[in-house]
């Protein structure tokens, strides 16, 4: 898939996975991405990414984490994440090749509006503002690009 141009509009896509129902985005439902603006660290976003088990980069739905360095990254955000504590609800943290929008709006599997906000930024950090962010765990790719190793 190509790179997408800077676009000033709304679109809806169908979700499909359970890994952002922590932030009710839910399985089978539909949200509305905004790709005029970007996401604050907690915002769920449209985000390129590559992640270990695809060969190709593939466009998620991810929790924004925030910017170390040169570096976006972004993690998933479970309801109910399985084989782990109720207290970490966030999983593997991946940087993100591209950003290119927040999730304005979630609907359920019945279109039942289930959140909705239009208060965002219309560009991401230029400083770094990553914290810890209760992921699980980080693979060594991103502890690498983070600086820690």
């Amino acid at each position: 898939m190509g790179k997408f141009e800077t676009l000033d509009c709304k679109f809806n896509a169908f979700v499909d996975g359970d890994c952002m129902e922590g932030k009710q985005i839910m399985d089978g439902g539909i949200v509305t991405i905004d790709m005029a603006h970007m996401p604050r660290v907690g915002d769920p976003c449209l985000c390129l990414v590559q992640h270990d088990i695809r060969k190709e980069p593939t466009w998620m739905i991810k929790e924004y984490m925030g910017r170390n360095k040169d570096a976006h990254f972004i993690c998933t955000c479970y309801k109910d994440p399985p084989g782990r504590p109720k207290d970490i609800m966030k999983d593997w943290m991946w940087w993100a090749l591209e950003i290119r929008g927040v999730v304005v709006a979630s609907y359920d599997r019945d279109r039942k509006l289930l959140w909705e906000r239009d208060d965002f930024p219309e560009t991401l950090p230029s400083e770094s503002n990553l914290r810890d962010g209760n992921c699980s765990l980080i693979s060594p790719q991103e502890m690498k690009a983070m600086g820690l190793i």
